[in-house]
């Protein structure tokens, strides 16, 4: 297909402290082999040196891309980024990157080629991702989420297989990833989603109030749309101390299970109860634990009474096989070690 036929995407970055990582994100999206690009990048009142890194690839950017914005405002989070990102985007297609994160050069053109063959029934395309360190070194992760260097058969090397690693002990029916019920049981995509622009307007655009915008985007889009999710690993996921999910553990379980409650009615108006309630359960059972008493017992009383043993009995048989596959992992691990 001639270059000059295909959309424009229009690659939108918000950035937040990131002066170690964003040449690096940027750089891979400047060496795309996909051509009709624009880039939009919003420094959301980063106080390290990230604007001066951005500065530095200027004159790259500007004659790389079809558009190159830039704009710096004070500290008002990623929602509202993103959402002042996509008002200005001019591309049929938004393609979402963290700047702390790297992708491959064929990324946005095989995520284009695959939404425009699916068709209007599917709202994103997604890829998988492999992990990287701080210092860009690849590694895969054990079920228990320790780190190892050295690729084993009993450890996940992309992240889609790490965050659904628990799944197949549940003793329920569920939906196929890339469904709104397998997004009520948690999060599984984690970089470079390609998504029609006009499905965002579709759904209201990101909500200024959740921490977790891009769960509670997936759940909003997965009402109306399909989203396809591509296996192959288009991009490196970069695990460093600054991630967010690691800085602000407690609050993201609570901003969990607040859009969780939010989708409630929904769920149990279209039948989706049981996964609701089971989602539900294994929010509350993730760490950190230690939200309070009064806390914990407030959100243990949203579940539906009349079935509450039920879940409880697949939630305690999921955590035991659970811990047993910590259990092995970690034997597993010890004995590599003891023999090495």
């Amino acid at each position: 297909m001639n270059t000059q036929l295909k959309p424009l995407v229009s690659v939108i970055m918000p950035t937040f402290n990131h002066e170690r990582y964003i040449k690096d994100a940027i750089v891979s999206i400047i060496n795309q082999t996909y051509q009709n690009l624009e880039l939009i990048v919003i420094n959301d009142g980063s106080v390290d040196r990230t604007e001066n890194k951005l500065f530095e690839l200027n004159e790259r950017c500007s004659l790389r891309f079809v558009t190159f914005q830039y704009f710096y405002q004070e500290n008002q989070g990623i929602s509202n980024s993103l959402n002042r990102a996509i008002r200005l985007a001019k591309g049929k297609y938004i393609f979402l990157m963290a700047t702390d994160d790297v992708a491959r050069e064929h990324a946005i053109s095989t995520l284009v080629n695959e939404l425009e063959v699916a068709g209007s029934a599917y709202a994103a395309a997604c890829g998988d991702s492999q992990f990287i360190d701080s210092d860009g070194q690849p590694f895969v992760r054990y079920f228990d989420g320790q780190i190892c260097y050295n690729n084993t058969n009993q450890a996940f090397t992309s992240f889609i297989t790490f965050q659904t690693r628990s799944r197949k002990h549940l003793r329920i029916k569920q939906e196929p990833l890339g469904s709104y019920e397998s997004f009520l049981l948690g999060n599984y995509i984690s970089v470079g989603p390609l998504i029609r622009k006009e499905y965002l307007y579709d759904v209201g655009l990101y909500d200024n109030s959740c921490m977790l915008e891009d769960l509670d985007m997936w759940l909003k889009l997965t009402k109306c749309f399909k989203i396809l999710l591509i296996e192959e690993p288009l991009f490196f996921y970069r695990v460093h101390g600054s991630n967010v999910t690691i800085k602000s553990s407690k609050n993201i379980k609570r901003s969990h299970i607040d859009l969780l409650k939010k989708e409630k009615q929904y769920c149990y108006s279209t039948k989706k109860d049981k996964i609701w309630n089971l989602g539900y359960l294994l929010t509350l059972s993730k760490r950190p634990r230690n939200l309070g008493f009064f806390e914990n017992f407030k959100n243990i009383n949203c579940l539906d009474t009349r079935s509450l043993n039920t879940y409880l009995f697949i939630f305690i048989l999921h955590e035991i096989l659970r811990l047993s596959e910590i259990i092995r992992c970690s034997i597993t691990r010890n004995l590599r070690l003891n023999i090495k």
